[in-house]
């Protein structure tokens, strides 16, 4: 009887470990999958030849297979703003299963108008549209991929060319974006991919803008975060086609007629702008790259990580002392942050019961440094998840990626305060950590983030990582007298169980 009835309770066991680790796929599957919004270039080269940007003057017959009507009558939802000129801004759905919106820009007055949009998307902050990875968008002057283009200025109005223009906004932080210039009385029509997983587009604002000058820009940026990471995602074979870096180039400089408009020019990750000579004498030069070594293993096809930080990062153990996470042992209980029943936060201790990822001398890693108003500094793998109050009020707090993070932003510190982020940078490290604890938090070098990467949902990994969790605890609860063993070094297996599965549903 003592037998049967020990057997009944580890089937029942089993039953549940076997629901927690299909909710938890689902979860993970369904919400948790890696989203980038890199503008067109999220659109397959399939789609790209079939959605470049059209151009409908009003009273002519469109060019291309879709009319204006034929779109407007695939339109699942729409979403406008407006510039304080009159230029009329709305998206829509064309293909929400595939992730792909129409931008529509409509000028009703009698005289062309210049135009940046400031958009973004669900978790992701408003940027101008061109801005990200714009690099990525100029490699196609030598593939035949091009998505965007630099000339001489003032840019006349859109035409039905495959390219749109790019220029230097004027500003307190100067930065790149595109420049729609709308002729009168007509629409400019402009897809855009990489919508899935729930997310949605948003217009955040239309911002007049004007030409000023023609001048010299030198733009220092990341090749592996904005060039090479385009043609992975796009599956491209080498050679790879990149601007030179440091890219000088001569580019319109514009400027918002209305002075007080702000710019949230995203992602910056060390890139930098600087104006040279007035006028280069020679066009930008581009090289080719024949492999991807020398970038983060996940960009050059090593190992799959989860996201991660540094070796010399640190946690504070429940005895009050700190802790760099390459000596944190699995077992130990570390702080975090949880919110309490005044509006605040409470600082709590939560066991580090295991590494999603421990690289030691495994890199190059790229990473993220978030320098704060208070002298603070974190350092995260681009897409790890950490908390943050956006710039804007009205925006709520959240868990977001690193690299969408921008000066403006505020961190939450272990103190239940914000700490506003003034300088963005980026560093190569050769180790990564990436601590698992029951709370799905915890505080590294003093601000609150998340224990996962690699996802645009904080809470569908959480509970993701249900069943592991679960087994852990029952794990302990069974084996309370044994040591707990050393984190090996690599991807932990349930994490790499998980990326596994996420690819092959992808595939289907």
């Amino acid at each position: 009887m003592g037998h049967s009835l020990r057997c009944r309770v580890l089937f029942s066991w089993i039953l549940l470990l076997a629901l927690f680790c299909s909710v938890g796929l689902c979860c993970y599957v369904a919400y948790a999958l890696p989203v980038k919004t890199l503008g067109l270039s999220d659109i397959s080269r399939s789609k790209q030849a079939r959605l470049r940007h059209l151009y409908y003057p009003k009273g002519t017959k469109p060019a291309g297979t879709l009319t204006v009507g034929r779109i407007l009558e695939r339109v699942r939802s729409q979403q406008s703003c407006s510039s304080p000129l009159g230029v009329e801004v709305s998206w829509s759905w064309i293909s929400r299963s595939e992730g792909i919106v129409y931008w529509q820009f409509l000028n009703p007055k009698n005289e062309s108008l210049a135009v940046v949009l400031n958009r973004g998307a669900t978790d992701v902050a408003a940027y101008p549209f061109g801005g990200a990875f714009f690099p990525a968008y100029l490699t196609g002057e030598t593939d035949g991929t091009q998505l965007a283009s630099i000339s001489g200025g003032p840019y006349p109005p859109l035409t039905d060319s495959l390219t749109i223009p790019l220029g230097l906004i004027k500003g307190q932080q100067a930065g790149v974006a595109y420049v729609f210039v709308v002729p009168s009385g007509s629409v400019v029509i402009v897809p855009e991919g990489g919508f899935v997983n729930g997310m949605e587009p948003t217009c955040a604002s239309v911002v007049d803008v004007r030409f000023v000058e023609n001048v010299g820009m030198e733009l220092s940026y990341s090749v592996c975060e904005e060039c090479l990471d385009f043609y992975r995602e796009t599956g491209m074979s080498a050679p790879f086609y990149c601007p030179a870096n440091p890219m000088e180039t001569n580019i319109p400089m514009y400027e918002p007629v209305e002075t007080s408009a702000t710019f949230d020019f995203w992602p910056q990750q060390g890139s930098t702008i600087t104006l040279g000579p007035p006028i280069y004498n020679e066009s930008a030069k581009f090289v080719a790259l024949e492999s991807f070594s020398g970038c983060p293993s996940t960009l050059a096809g090593g190992q799959s990580f989860i996201g991660c930080f540094p070796a010399e990062s640190t946690v504070e153990r429940a005895d009050g002392t700190l802790v760099p996470l390459s000596a944190l042992e699995p077992g130990t209980r570390i702080a975090t942050l949880v919110p309490n029943n005044r509006g605040g936060w409470t600082k709590r201790f939560t066991t580090a019961y295991a590494f999603a990822d421990k690289q030691t001398a495994a890199g190059p890693f790229q990473y993220i440094a978030l320098h704060t108003s208070s002298g603070g500094v974190l350092h995260m793998t681009p897409d790890h998840l950490v908390y943050v109050q956006p710039g804007d009020a009205h925006e709520r707090p959240r868990f977001t990626r690193a690299r969408n993070l921008f000066p403006g932003m505020a961190l939450l510190h272990e103190d239940g305060s914000t700490d506003t982020i003034v300088r963005v940078t980026e560093h190569v490290d050769t180790n990564a950590y990436a601590p698992l604890t029951f709370e799905g938090t915890l505080l590294v070098d003093g601000y609150l983030v998340s224990s996962y990467g690699d996802t645009a949902s904080h809470g569908a990994a959480h509970w993701a990582f249900a069943p592991l969790r679960l087994w852990y605890r029952l794990r302990h609860s069974t084996q309370k007298q044994q040591q707990q063993q050393p984190a090996s070094n690599g991807l932990h297996s349930y994490a790499q169980f998980l990326i596994t599965w996420r690819r092959l549903l992808l595939k289907i």
